[in-house]
């Protein structure tokens, strides 16, 4: 998901909660912002404090995105929140829409104390939790198995139309030159809430999408 969800729905959504605008302004600001907080810049203050700010994105292009580190530190637990299903360590290790421990989350969440920063920590559950519908079956680590791509097929989309063309041109281009990291090989497709759209993926099963339909 991009800032139309992240920041725009969520500000909606917590206005609709009853939230009032500067608090859902702090949630929305949260959530988009944990896909922003790509600098590690430090806050230092006259009075000699610091403020050392936390990562949760990174500058995809960057050599270090698909290290290990990185991959534990930021895409697993901020953008492909681990399902915890299936019986090995990678298959544990997919990304499962609003899985049990995405519920665990939310259950910490609700039953913390009410500290001064619970507003934001709110905002970034939800880009995680949203993470979890739209970024379902890829795993936030590096594999080359469970997060490929084959035969990617858009809803509404000809083979004629130039529309189609220049996706199947993105496809190819995109099977062998973008890494085997979260969804690359998919491209923008899992963020854009208005696609519906299928795969095959390493086991030759069909995975079908719709990106609105949760």
């Amino acid at each position: 998901m991009q800032i139309d969800f992240h920041f725009y729905a969520v500000y909606a959504l917590a206005r609709c909660a009853g939230f009032n605008p500067d608090h859902a302004h702090t949630i929305a600001y949260a959530s988009q912002h944990t896909d922003d907080a790509k600098y590690e810049h430090a806050l230092d203050f006259e009075n000699g404090g610091r403020f050392q700010q936390v990562l949760t994105a990174h500058k995809y292009l960057h050599f270090r995105a698909m290290s290990k580190a990185t991959c534990y530190r930021i895409w697993a637990p901020f953008h492909f929140l681990p399902g915890n299903l299936g019986v090995d360590f990678y298959e544990r290790m997919v990304c499962r829409p609003g899985s049990t421990i995405a519920h665990r989350l939310a259950d910490g969440l609700m039953n913390s104390d009410l500290k001064p920063y619970i507003l934001q920590r709110l905002g970034i559950f939800l880009h995680v939790y949203a993470d979890t519908w739209s970024h379902q079956n890829f795993i936030g680590l590096v594999h080359e198995q469970l997060n490929d791509v084959k035969y990617l097929k858009v809803k509404g989309e000809t083979g004629s139309s130039f529309k189609e063309l220049l996706r199947e041109l993105k496809e190819e281009i995109l099977e062998y030159a973008a890494p085997k990291l979260g969804h690359a090989q998919a491209g923008t497709l899992p963020d854009e809430p208005f696609q519906e759209w299928r795969y095959k993926n390493y086991f030759i099963s069909i995975i079908s999408i719709s990106n609105f339909n949760v």
